[in-house]
């Protein structure tokens, strides 16, 4: 399912795990959600703990990151949860469990 960066007034540096570089995004850049889990450590996912998994295409390679919740359009909508993608599976069945870690070395444990 895609949505898009929001609420990122100076735009939003995501660290590439693909190209290993930080790239910079602003509001309305489309992203896809892969997964998502529950920042213990709240240095990733600061003022909401849920962190996401996303990915992108760039230069006909596959990129991905992780980000705090709170940049994502959805991030403040409270039904996010239930939201279905194309293939009837809700975002609560994204999730993957817990991690830790600030966004550009977020690790799942």
């Amino acid at each position: 399912m895609c949505t898009s960066i929001a609420n990122a007034p100076n735009g939003l540096q995501v660290y590439d795990r693909t190209a290993k570089k930080v790239v910079t995004w602003q509001n309305g850049t489309s992203v896809m959600l892969l997964s998502w889990s529950v920042d213990n450590s709240r240095q990733c996912g600061s003022k909401d703990p849920v962190v996401w998994s996303v990915g992108w295409a760039s230069g006909g390679t596959w990129h991905w990151g992780v980000i705090g919740a709170q940049w994502t359009a959805i991030a403040y909508t409270n039904t996010w949860r239930s939201f279905e993608d194309q293939r009837h599976r809700t975002l609560e069945q994204y999730w993957v469990g817990y991690g830790q870690g600030p966004c550009p070395t977020y690790y799942w444990s």
